[in-house]
């Protein structure tokens, strides 16, 4: 049995010139991937595998095929190039339908992967079975606004295709983005944000749930760097005096998790 994490599907962008983790869970044994013309073993233990690719190269588009056990998946349409996450809350969430620079256009060269942005009254993250989309002209209306535009300029500009993962939730405050040790630290523990009834009323912003159920998720997954807008629901006073040092601290916990020096790039 293999059971890859559900941001590995057909039409997929993979990072070029870093080396590409691979991840999933299955039966314990011998694996084995092809991915052009190179064969790449590996042995899932205790239920769960990873397998670093080779460094792509931009453009290149292929499949690849992944066996464990009886078991055999093939992903198709893969193209190479430069991955972002697109993050934060509202102003990375609003889809270009919602703003007034609604002319979309085709482009085979931008993926666009969006992680599970529905969550129930529990604040439980739900999630859709899409996977990768190609960017049509129409369903682009439903991408983040933010992460189309600059998905379609540096494009253009770079003739390098683009790869957009969008993980964000509007509303959602930084200390949902980061584990249960770090909210525990005094900086974030004076906030006290569990008081306040806006956090009562989106209950996503409890217990870290989106970064349980939503970051770990796409976690390791290649990226070129985070595209990070977020900051309108820590604006209150006791908490905004403290927000460069919360963001310092998530960005730090970010690069630990991907064991990288992953770039950020502030959206304002």
């Amino acid at each position: 049995m293999i059971k890859l994490a559900e941001i590995f599907s057909d039409n997929m962008m993979l990072q070029r010139g870093l080396k590409t983790i691979v991840y999933g869970e299955g039966d314990n044994g011998k694996g084995y991937i092809e991915i052009q013309g190179k064969t790449l073993e590996f042995v899932c233990e205790n239920g769960k595998f990873e397998v670093v690719l080779p460094e792509l190269k931009a453009g290149d588009n292929f499949d690849m095929t992944i066996c464990l056990g009886s078991d055999t998946r093939i992903i198709k349409n893969i193209l190479v190039g430069d991955v972002y996450i697109a993050a934060g809350q509202s102003n990375m969430e609003l889809q270009v339908l919602d703003t007034f620079e609604t002319e979309t256009e085709d482009n085979l060269n931008i993926r666009y992967f969006d992680e599970g942005t529905k969550v129930d009254g529990n604040g439980i993250v739900t999630y859709s079975d899409e996977g990768w989309r190609i960017c049509e002209k129409e369903d682009a209306l439903r991408y983040s606004a933010v992460a189309y535009h600059f998905a379609q300029k540096l494009n253009k500009k770079t003739g390098v295709p683009v790869g957009i993962v969008s993980c964000n939730k509007g509303a959602s405050g930084i200390q949902t983005w980061v584990p249960e040790d770090i909210t525990s630290k005094p900086c974030f523990e004076s906030t006290m944000y569990l008081k306040q009834d806006k956090y009562q009323l989106y209950k996503f912003n409890l217990n870290n749930c989106l970064y349980y159920n939503k970051l770990l998720k796409i976690v390791p997954f290649t990226a070129n760097g985070v595209l990070w807008y977020q900051g309108e629901s820590n604006r209150l006073h006791e908490e905004a005096v403290y927000y460069d040092k919360l963001l310092e601290i998530m960005i730090k916990n970010w690069r630990e998790l991907w064991n990288c020096n992953l770039p950020f790039y502030c959206v304002q």
